[in-house]
């Protein structure tokens, strides 16, 4: 079995001899927050139950800081499940993706049978404004990451309305927003 996604720790320990810095899967190298630490011994209780399948005071809580409704609030077990659910939501026959980028949208899409059109980022790993081209009625779905992952460039915030503006279906992966000074400046 290929693996795509980063977070394996261990393999690359077991090839290269050492711990890798991981950072492409919510690895902090700051350790886990003393908040987080006192959230699961609080919760440690209620280890022998399912958690609310539903998410509902979790999407009430996300939906009142973000000022949206709960039904507007889609929980899930990590970026990569929500980004396979979308696909499977959307069940698109051609997307596009940029390249690089991380490489769960094109596993995702690859996974409900969709054909990828690849859109290379420029030398600096940046998005042109040549991408609106590429956009047409053949797309049907685009997945886009602010800051891109794996280079951590951002992409230009008109471009990205532009891209928006086309009609297109467009998946915008905002995981690392946080990383970036000003994120409110990055975020559709």
């Amino acid at each position: 079995m290929e693996r795509r996604h980063g977070g394996d720790c261990a393999a690359f320990e077991r090839e290269y001899g050492f711990a890798p810095l991981d950072f492409s899967a919510s690895v902090s190298p700051l350790g886990v927050p003393e908040g987080v630490l006192a959230a699961l011994r609080a919760a440690a209780g209620d280890c022998d139950r399912y958690p609310d399948p539903d998410c509902m005071a979790l999407r009430a809580a996300i939906a009142a800081r973000e000022g949206v409704t709960a039904e507007q609030v889609l929980c899930g077990a990590g970026a990569s499940d929500l980004i396979y659910r979308a696909a499977l939501a959307a069940m698109p026959r051609r997307a596009l993706v940029t390249a690089p980028c991380f490489g769960e949208y094109e596993a995702a899409l690859e996974a409900v049978g969709c054909k990828i059109v690849r859109y290379p980022l420029d030398a600096d790993f940046r998005l042109d404004a040549g991408v609106l081209r590429e956009i047409d009625d053949n797309i049907d779905i685009i997945f886009l990451c602010q800051p891109n992952n794996p280079s951590g460039v951002t992409l230009e915030p008109t471009l990205l309305r532009e891209v928006a503006a086309t009609g297109v279906r467009v998946i915008v992966d905002e995981c690392f927003l946080g990383f970036l000074d000003a994120p409110e400046t990055y975020t559709m």
